[in-house]
């Protein structure tokens, strides 16, 4: 509620003497050239899943014969079953593969949905899906700065000053 105040007060002390906000085109531009650099360099971004070849053979069986996925869903598993087809003819380096921030945010969902059935597979699922986890912090994080630069840019069209 506090930043809030701060920002209403600052976006009153912009106001001109005819009550229109001052826009900052020179601002705007560079925001939103930022937006779209940080948008551009995040979806070629790979993060680091840490993996090793059993748990990959675990995610290649569970996306081959376990998930379940209702209609587009399916685009999501495909592409998680091209991305395990390529680290397999790679290979695993130090225990790690390299995922984009939607395979990983993917595989991820499509983990959390299942509903196994005794222990058999238990320690399987629960390791990979603190490896995705892990991952999906890294995700986060810059999906927060994308979050946080569209705020900005919006402010600065509205002609509203940000701390």
């Amino acid at each position: 509620m506090e930043e809030n105040t701060k920002q209403l007060v600052e976006a009153t002390k912009q106001l001109d003497s005819m009550g229109e906000a001052k826009i900052d085109q020179e601002k705007i531009d560079r925001v939103q050239k930022d937006l779209e650099d940080l948008r551009l360099e995040i979806s070629s971004k790979e993060y680091l899943v840490k993996m090793d070849i059993d748990t990959l053979e675990f995610l290649e069986n569970f996306m081959n014969f376990k998930v379940s996925w209702k209609g587009k869903e399916a685009l999501g598993v495909s592409e998680i079953l091209k991305k395990i087809d390529q680290v397999k003819k790679e290979g695993i380096k130090n225990n790690s593969i390299y995922m984009t921030n939607l395979q990983i945010e993917a595989t991820h969902y499509f983990l959390t949905k299942y509903e196994g059935n005794g222990s058999s597979e238990i320690y399987d699922l629960i390791n990979i899906l603190k490896s995705t986890e892990n991952s999906l912090q890294l995700v986060g994080a810059d999906n927060r700065r994308v979050k946080d630069l569209e705020k900005e840019l919006v402010a600065a069209q509205q002609g509203i000053e940000t701390c």
